[in-house]
């Protein structure tokens, strides 16, 4: 399974890079020879206060950063709440039990649809964030 080339030229990897890139034009069906191709990699360093400039510039990445911060604490919030407070909700051990499983299926059926709509990786950031 071929890596990213991007991810080969950082780790010093050009053979590697080259290797993928042919590969890939295999698959699009273009022979095309990377021996004679110099590949280079620049670093893109930013800082913590450059990278929220981005949410400025970028409004589809703050909506959809926002949007998964709001619906992961919702998450969150009715999952753990209810799974660590299942002796507060009822007298009845059953029935706390019954309210705790209600909220996994929520949490979990809300996460999925969270998933599809903004990406995994973003969900998992925004709510290890929270």
């Amino acid at each position: 399974y071929p890596i990213s080339p991007r991810f080969a030229l950082v780790r010093g990897r050009e053979e590697g890079a080259k290797r993928t890139l042919e590969s890939f034009s295999r698959l699009c069906n273009n022979e095309t020879s990377m021996a004679d191709v110099n590949l280079t990699y620049k670093k893109r360093v930013l800082t913590f206060f450059q990278q929220l400039k981005d949410f400025k510039t970028h409004p589809t990445l703050r909506k959809e950063t926002l949007l998964g911060l709001i619906a992961g604490f919702i998450v969150a919030v009715l999952f753990y709440g209810f799974s660590f407070g299942w002796v507060q909700i009822s007298s009845d051990l059953y029935t706390g039990h019954l309210a705790a499983a209600i909220s996994k299926c929520f949490g979990y059926s809300s996460a999925i649809p969270l998933c599809n709509l903004i990406g995994r990786k973003k969900t998992l950031l925004s709510i290890l964030a929270l």
